[in-house]
């Protein structure tokens, strides 16, 4: 693998591949939305070429792009934030970007297309989540993810493209957004503020975004074509261990408000199995949660002395 085309560089996964990749000597051409502020994050690596571009104009970059490329990226994806996951008109587009995202790999030679989708195709299932899973998607953005990964996958075929489809659990790392739960939590402890939370009995599977980019790139060498696969760290914690661990990291007399919220909808338990993962490509996540945390909070932290933070 020399040469990569991603879209989505600039989110916590994409930021985490970019970095990785570039550390490998693999070269990235980075397609990145035109203006974003997270381009600081990529934008000095020595091996990544930043090409500005919305997804909604992929097709006009044949001209930016070398032949010849071995591996096709794509995770961006428009209208990721909370309020947005039900907005229909804005994910149903993605649907279109990623098949765009195909044609364009078409046409610069790629021999491998590899697509970021979500436990959210997977609706409300509990437990040990695995790609033989039946998918029951329940919001907007799930259903276009799981329509994206279906359809990109007989698009691949039809034109000859080797394809991967990859559903994430939880990532956490720099450059996750500040309605997410670790960066919240995060903030508001370094703030010195209590944060209110439920009572964090519910058990699920965070990945660091590092752990996250090394298992796309394994993918990309010893992945299984056609496949699905879930990304995850495989093995999960109550809530309240990793609220836990983030405030003795950061505190350890700061108070948290277990139980001011209570909990809503939505699976107790969400675990990846990442079996399939291992077995095909040897991935086994090296960060613990409380490493991958020291390193998030150690951003955080440098980026509100900058006033950096997204």
């Amino acid at each position: 693998m020399e040469k990569v085309v991603m879209t989505g560089p600039t989110g916590t996964i994409g930021v985490a591949l970019a970095r990785y990749l570039n550390q490998k000597g693999i070269t990235v051409y980075a397609i990145a939305r035109p203006g974003s502020a997270r381009l600081e994050g990529i934008k000095n690596l020595e091996n990544v070429h930043i090409i500005e571009c919305e997804l909604e104009n992929l097709s006009s970059l044949l001209v930016a792009l070398p032949s010849q490329i071995d591996v096709f990226y794509h995770i961006g994806w428009s209208g990721t934030s909370r309020d947005l996951r039900n907005n229909i008109a804005i994910q149903i587009k993605n649907i279109d970007y990623t098949l765009d995202a195909v044609d364009l790999a078409e046409k610069i030679n790629c021999k491998l297309f590899i697509g970021t989708g979500s436990q959210a195709e997977y609706g409300n299932c509990e437990g040990s989540i695995s790609p033989q899973t039946i998918e029951k998607p329940t919001t907007a953005y799930g259903i276009s993810k799981l329509s994206a990964g279906q359809l990109s996958r007989l698009l691949c075929q039809q034109k000859g493209i080797g394809h991967i489809w990859t559903r994430f659990f939880s990532v956490y790392g720099e450059y996750n957004g500040r309605d997410s739960m670790i960066i919240s939590i995060i903030l508001k402890l370094l703030n010195r503020e209590k944060p209110s939370c439920t009572s964090g009995d519910q058990i699920w599977d965070y990945l660091y975004a590092e752990d996250a980019a090394r298992a796309l790139y394994l993918l990309a060498k010893r992945g299984v074509s056609e496949k699905t696969y879930c990304v995850g760290y495989g093995s999960g914690q109550p809530i309240h261990d990793y609220i836990a661990c983030i405030r003795d990291v950061i505190d350890a007399e700061l108070p948290i408000g277990f139980g001011d919220i209570p909990y809503g909808d939505g699976p107790f338990k969400l675990v990846a199995d990442i079996s399939d993962l291992t077995a095909d490509t040897g991935f086994v996540p090296q960060y613990s949660f409380e490493a991958g945390i020291r390193k998030t909070i150690c951003w955080a932290k440098q980026s509100l002395e900058k006033g950096e933070l997204f």
